[in-house]
């Protein structure tokens, strides 16, 4: 049925008038894309259609930090809010009942998720999945991972996570924070086989699930993990901040000037050594402009090809840019040593990952030990396993972007390039002194050629050897103090952070409805959701994803999924346009209700059974 409506209130933003459906929440004019932005954190924290320009940084220094669909408020904070409203005020008790009861449904939905999860996983835990598969086919171990795997990704979609991918990788490894040896990452230490069976499913119950979850493409195309990754190990990240910290740095200051004093010479012989190590990142690339920075001066970032095209919107704030600042990438003169410098790098708000590991290799050379060497190489031989069906879930928090990397186990560090360039530098002059050594036929020389020259290798190797062990120890701190959960905790942390995000999204779109008192857009509905957390949590900026909260909330028809509630009205337009009204407060509280009491069909106990089965009492 076709209604005309009312044009849309004049007191909202121009972003938020809305447009044909399907466009863009914050859609912007050319003038809009051309204004000057602002600083939040003076030469930090920058908003913007595009990245700052200055002579202090370059493109490369500045990371657009996203507006996340994830709603970081907790449900206590939430529900507040939302109470503190003058509507819902005046609404009293009823308003109270209606999210007492939202939160009802939503619970017992996800009450079956978590249970399924958790029946799984205790075949895959560390802990207790051991004594779970005692017994256990093949083909029943397949069938719970691959609907293991499954639910996971529910988790992931319906909890606001995001794939970590190729972006985020290339960000890492161009970056340094706390961390600034090579790490190298062992993938083949991953078992694949776990990923390639829940890639081969059934087709259709992986379409199903797409479907299910509104993802556009294939899990894979979902998922988008880098080269490297892929079906090796499940990697998400939600929610984004910035680490800063300022202090004196010394040991740092001192070990980057060193290794640039050092790379200044050997830059051409460090370019050759990073070819064949195959680095990814090269650092006498660095170096190189470097020098070419102290001859010529540095390039004002002004003048870089920065891709001028306005990213879409699906939201009504400007784009935020972090800057990445850490020892490398800004001007540290000798006279600054004892001067505090600032350092601050984009971070993950959470991040998650999911893999499974090869069972330990064989001792190779265990069976040429005299005697003991073949019993203890056939008793290693027994406990070897064909596979380890552990899979491993790990929960961090509050994690550097340019270090995440060391949130992968079976990692191993590296030499710094430089360091290596000087040991075969050492090499070579070593080889070539003892070649003029013994053309001098004399063996004191030599012996004193051969001294030096292995004193400093091994000062070279024990120099590395500490900064390892310290780099260790750092890790292992950092990670101690970042690590949130694990395994079977990290299940319960999801299921009910992904309870809260719908609950909230459906929440917010009835609330706005229901306070305007009129039919709305999508758009409008967007818009006014971000403004609302906005307004209610110190400036929160929140990319809100209304396509899948009113998924949640309009008639569709179906009763029996608890999944969504029907409290919305969805009508068309006489123009096409789509309107979506609330329905009364008092209605909403009785459908849930109904759903509520009709959860469960119970037949009524007879009470001739109650009496016959009543104990009775002397």
């Amino acid at each position: 049925m076709t209604q005309s409506f009312p044009s849309p209130d004049p007191t909202l933003p121009p972003s938020l008038v809305p447009g044909p459906e399907g466009s863009n929440a914050a859609e912007a004019s050319e003038a809009a894309v051309e204004q000057s932005g602002e600083w939040v954190v003076p030469d930090l924290v920058y908003r913007g259609s595009r990245p700052p320009k200055g002579s202090s940084w370059t493109r490369e220094d500045w990371a657009e930090q996203p507006h996340y669909p994830y709603i970081p408020v907790s449900h206590a904070r939430f529900v507040h809010a939302l109470l503190d409203t003058p509507e819902a005020q005046q609404a009293g008790k009823p308003f109270h009942d209606f999210l007492d009861l939202m939160g009802l449904l939503y619970h017992v939905h996800y009450y079956k998720i978590l249970r399924e999860l958790k029946e799984d996983y205790e075949y895959f835990s560390a802990s207790t999945g051991e004594d779970a598969r005692q017994g256990v086919s093949h083909e029943e171990l397949h069938r719970r991972e691959r609907r293991f795997l499954c639910n996971f990704l529910r988790a992931m979609v319906r909890g606001n996570f995001q794939p970590y991918r190729e972006a985020e990788y290339q960000q890492s490894l161009r970056h340094n924070f706390l961390f600034d040896l090579p790490v190298e990452l062992h993938w083949e230490a991953y078992d694949e086989r776990l990923f390639d069976n829940f890639n081969a499913s059934e087709q259709a119950n992986r379409e199903a699930l797409c479907d299910e979850l509104n993802l556009s493409g294939s899990v894979e195309e979902f998922l988008d993990m880098p080269e490297s990754f892929r079906g090796r190990i499940w990697t998400f990240f939600r929610g984004g901040g910035r680490e800063h910290m300022e202090g004196l740095f010394i040991p740092g200051k001192i070990d980057l000037w060193l290794t640039r004093a050092v790379s200044w010479i050997i830059w051409p012989f460090q370019w050759i050594v990073e070819k064949l190590r195959g680095d990814e990142v090269q650092h006498s690339t660095q170096t190189f402009e470097a020098i070419r920075e102290f001859a010529f001066g540095k390039q004002d970032s002004a003048e870089e090809d920065v891709d001028e095209k306005e990213e879409s919107r699906s939201h009504i704030f400007e784009t935020r840019w972090v800057r990445h600042l850490n020892l490398h990438n800004q001007p540290i003169p000798l006279k600054d040593v004892l001067e505090p410098k600032v350092m601050q790098e984009p971070t993950f708000h959470r991040m998650i990952s999911l893999y499974r590991l090869h069972p330990p290799a064989p001792t190779p050379w265990l069976e040429r030990i005299p005697i003991v060497g073949p019993f203890l190489a056939k008793q290693q031989a027994e406990q070897q396993r064909d596979v380890d069906w552990t899979i491993y879930i790990k929960l961090f928090r509050e994690i550097p972007m340019a270090d995440s990397e060391m949130i992968f186990p079976a990692r191993k560090l590296r030499m710094k390039s430089s360091d290596v360039t000087v040991l075969v530098m050492t090499g070579i002059a070593g080889l070539y002194a003892l070649y003029r050594g013994l053309q001098q036929n004399s063996s004191f020389l030599l012996i004193a050629i051969l001294g030096i020259l292995g004193m400093y290798v091994v000062k070279l190797v024990l120099g590395y050897r500490r900064v390892k062990q310290r780099y260790q120890a750092l890790v292992t701190h950092t990670l101690y103090h970042k690590n949130l959960d694990n395994d079977m905790g990290v299940l319960e942390y999801l299921v009910s952070s992904m309870e809260e995000q719908d609950l909230k999204e459906a929440a917010l779109v009835y609330f706005v409805l229901w306070r305007a008192q009129r039919a709305m857009t999508a758009r409008e509905i967007d818009g006014a959701v971000e403004l609302f957390l906005q307004e209610k949590f110190d400036g929160l900026e929140v990319d809100f994803e209304i396509d899948d909260a009113l998924l949640k909330v309009i008639e569709r028809g179906d009763s029996s999924s608890l999944y969504y509630v029907p409290l919305v009205q969805a009508m068309q337009g006489a123009d096409g346009q789509m309107w979506y009204q609330a329905i009364p407060l008092q209605r909403a509280i009785a459908i849930m209700d109904e759903r509520w009491d009709n959860m469960y069909e119970v037949q009524p106990v007879q009470s001739a059974i109650c009496e016959d089965s009543a104990p009775q009492i002397a």
